[in-house]
Formats: structure tokens, C-alpha cells, sequence
């Protein structure tokens, strides 16, 4: 297939794209690929959190220094925790089609009792915009029209950003 093809099929695919859905694992974790070559990691869902962050390292080839270099603090119900601003490639997807750039905290110092790779932040925050997967999307307008919003069907175990799915009985 030349490049000339791929490239339409991909923007076909593209095109249709109106949400994000996320397949959960476990009901609370979410298995996710980062970095060029990807690896995967398990991470746990915070529905609140207003960014993603990383205990395991990460040594991605396509891994670069976030905009953000002063190492930054925080506590939360898992406890805490500082890190370094880094950014890289993430595939979130079941099918492994989308991968996008996203700012994550790479955690250099912890107290916390989770036993994942990290935790996957899906809130939003007007004081903490840097790192949110929303902030993400939206530079994405003309691939993703997505708004900042979340839905959860526990019946398929399936996160949804970008859209409200249709309803089932």
C-alpha cells in the first residue's frame, strides 16, 4: 500500500472520530502504550485528576522535557508526590490507532501505597490546565471535536471522553 494511500485511509479513520473510548481493566486501571518504541503500563483511573504522572520510568526514545522544568509537588487521596514535567507519545485506545503528545509528571520522589505504573488523571482543573488530556484534545479540533466531558458505563467497563454515547437499554 504506498504512502499516498495510507495517509487518505488514516484521515478517513480520523475523520469519523468523535470520542475517546477507553477500555477498562479491573474496573479501575486502564492499559496504556507511551513512548516510541511503546511500552505498555497499567494505570490507575482518576476521575478527578486534573493530569497524568508516571512511577515507573520511562525510557522512551521520544520522550522530551515538558515546557515546565521546576520539579512539582503535590498531594492527593493516593498520597504524595513530586516529579519532573515530561512529555510524550500515548496510545489510549484498545486498538492502538490514535497516539498523541502529552505532557505527564515523571514521579522522582513518592508516599503512597499504589502498587500500578501511575494514574491516569480525567478531571479537569482551571488552576492546573498543564498535563490535562482535555487541554489535549481541544489543540486537536480538527481531528477530535471534543468537549470536556466524561461518561462511564459499568455494564461494557468503558470510559468515554469527547461525547455522551448513545443510550442502551
Amino acid at each position: 500500500m504506498s504512502i499516498l494511500n495510507k495517509l487518505l485511509l488514516s484521515l478517513i479513520l480520523f475523520s469519523g472520530i468523535i470520542s475517546l473510548k477507553l477500555q477498562l481493566v479491573d474496573e479501575d486501571y486502564i492499559v496504556v502504550q507511551i513512548g516510541y518504541p511503546p511500552k505498555e503500563y497499567k494505570l490507575i483511573v482518576d476521575p478527578v485528576g486534573p493530569f497524568t504522572y508516571l512511577f515507573k520510568e520511562n525510557d522512551s526514545q521520544s520522550k522530551v522535557a515538558g515546557d515546565k522544568t521546576e520539579p512539582y509537588s503535590f498531594s492527593n487521596v493516593f498520597g504524595n508526590f513530586t516529579g519532573e514535567w515530561k512529555n510524550d507519545f500515548f496510545y489510549l485506545t484498545t486498538d492502538r490507532m490514535m497516539n498523541f503528545r502529552m505532557d505527564y509528571l515523571e514521579i522522582t520522589k513518592k508516599e503512597s501505597k499504589l502498587n500500578c505504573d501511575g494514574v491516569l488523571g480525567l478531571g479537569y482543573s482551571f488552576e492546573q490546565s498543564y498535563g490535562n488530556i482535555y487541554e489535549v484534545l481541544e489543540k486537536m479540533y480538527n481531528v477530535f471535536p471534543s468537549k470536556k466531558m466524561m461518561s462511564y458505563d459499568k455494564k461494557k467497563m468503558q470510559i468515554t471522553l469527547g461525547e455522551f454515547p448513545e443510550r442502551s437499554n
